[in-house]
């Protein structure tokens, strides 16, 4: 049995650091660089100081013109300055690589909106740039969401909810997996009206008949979805009784890791049209909230291409430690 981590991260929200205790009892080999990141970028460098430096000794990170770089402003410029780098990781022009949208990440530490360097703050603004000559798609509890937006589900592991492929147009077929939990971050496909869906119940015999969705799946996994879907049987939302002309379904594309393939997760809502907008209502979407800017907590365990990393004058350093720097450094596999 082999126990993999990494005590230098961020330990556990909860008591106890277990991990940690069993490092202390366990041999260990420890790996030296990031895997995660590029060989030869200053990634790696600038980790093993914040790491390894004694506590009093200071010295500064190394920085370049491609994969580690610096833009020193006032705190009430963070929001602005984070922007233009995203744009200029997108068209080339602050380290000589084009990116995709999906392949940039702002990490904060903070999620309150007191700060503007925090994800909250910083969310609105990346997605006016994303989305400036797109059309609303809906707006819910005050923030506006539109089609192509990155979002989180966030609060409560929903372990009841249905995942589907769209089979045809607003037809949706379940699949045997189930649920979506706190941090699986998706991207909105679009808001359909709840009576103009067909929902399909999932049935054991598909898994046997349609290859292209289940064919990677071995005898154990079967049984283990299968099995676990029994368990939730009680608690599994039937989405066909949502048929109302005031309710509409937010689409919401995640990836599935037991299928191997991207899947939809519905969101329910009360809706209701003002303006030419449409407000949407319910306790399902107060678990959406948008993820181009994630607090660190919500990044640990994942990776992206490009990150951002704003740091405010007022951060704690008591908060804001080495374990949390560690942490959002590495979550960078390029720059």
């Amino acid at each position: 049995m082999y126990f993999l981590g990494d005590c230098k991260q961020l330990p556990p929200i909860g008591k106890g650091n277990p991990f940690h205790i069993l490092m202390q009892l366990l041999p260990c080999i420890e790996l030296g660089v990031s895997k995660r990141a590029a060989e030869g970028s200053n990634v790696n460098y600038n980790t093993t100081l914040v790491n390894c430096l004694s506590d009093g000794v200071e010295e500064e990170l190394l920085y370049d013109d491609s994969s580690f770089l610096c833009e020193e402003v006032s705190n009430a410029d963070i929001p602005i300055t984070s922007m233009k780098v995203w744009k200029g990781l997108m068209d080339g022009t602050y380290n000589g690589k084009r990116y995709g949208e999906d392949d940039i990440q702002i990490i904060s530490g903070y999620a309150t909106p007191e700060k503007s360097f925090s994800s909250s703050s910083l969310n609105p603004i990346i997605q006016r740039y994303l989305r400036q000559h797109d059309k609303l798609l809906f707006t819910h509890a005050n923030k506006n969401f539109y089609k192509k937006d990155r979002v989180i589900h966030t609060r409560l592991n929903s372990y009841g909810t249905q995942r589907y492929l769209e089979v045809e147009n607003n037809v949706f077929k379940a699949v045997v997996t189930l649920g979506i939990m706190n941090g699986e971050v998706g991207k909105i496909l679009g808001v359909i009206r709840t009576d103009l869906v067909q929902i399909m119940d999932f049935d054991p015999k598909d898994i046997e008949e349609e290859t292209e969705v289940y064919g990677s799946l071995d005898k154990a996994d079967i049984e283990r979805l299968l099995e676990d879907r029994e368990k939730k049987a009680e608690k599994i939302r039937n989405d066909s009784n949502f048929k109302n002309s005031n309710y509409y379904f937010v689409k919401v594309r995640v990836y599935d890791s037991d299928l191997g393939r991207d899947v939809i997760v519905l969101y329910p809502a009360r809706g209701s049209q003002q303006d030419d907008i449409l407000y949407l209502g319910g306790e399902d979407l107060d678990n959406l909230d948008l993820a181009y800017a994630l607090t660190t907590h919500k990044m640990q365990g994942s990776q992206s291409m490009a990150i951002i990393l704003p740091f405010g004058t007022d951060c704690s350093p008591t908060f804001i430690n080495r374990n949390m720097i560690n942490t959002m450094i590495t979550r960078s596999q390029e720059v």
